[in-house]
């Protein structure tokens, strides 16, 4: 004699959880979700390179800035310290906007590696919103070494 199996009655999945799940998996990314928005700005830096003759020729005519140990800002191979604010005054007496031509806009900035980003970051921003066009040097070996 055959015996017959009863069919299992058709029951519908438990999803009761998946909603406990599902606002886990909501909080999980709100909180790892940045909010904060980085700070920064486009800037034109000119490329190429020129001969050591005609950098001496325009190093005479461009402004230089100089980022050192300790924070020290310094213009113009002069060698006295100045505050943001006198940098800002000495940028906005160049009138970078009135010149013609973009080579002599150029403001060379020249920093240590242990400047805090806070003053590079400042001082790169305040160079573009007086109309200057940015020119980056590397400091001499000198100068990183702390001497």
């Amino acid at each position: 004699m055959i015996k017959h199996r009863k069919k299992a009655p058709l029951t519908d999945l438990e999803v009761g959880s998946f909603s406990d799940i599902a606002f886990l998996l909501i909080i999980f990314f709100i909180l790892t979700t940045q909010i904060v928005r980085l700070q920064g700005k486009m800037i034109n830096i000119p490329a190429g390179s020129e001969s050591k003759t005609e950098e001496q020729k325009n190093d005479k005519k461009q402004m230089m800035i100089h980022l050192t140990t300790g924070d020290k800002i310094t213009v113009n191979d002069d060698g006295t310290p100045v505050t943001l604010e006198n940098l800002k005054n000495q940028l906005l007496e160049q009138n970078f906007l009135a010149r013609e031509k973009p080579e002599d806009r150029f403001v060379i900035l020249e920093a240590t590696p242990d400047v805090h980003y806070d003053l590079y970051f400042k001082v790169v921003m305040m160079i573009d919103d007086c109309g200057g066009i940015l020119a980056i040097m590397e400091a001499p070996e000198a100068e990183k070494k702390g001497s």
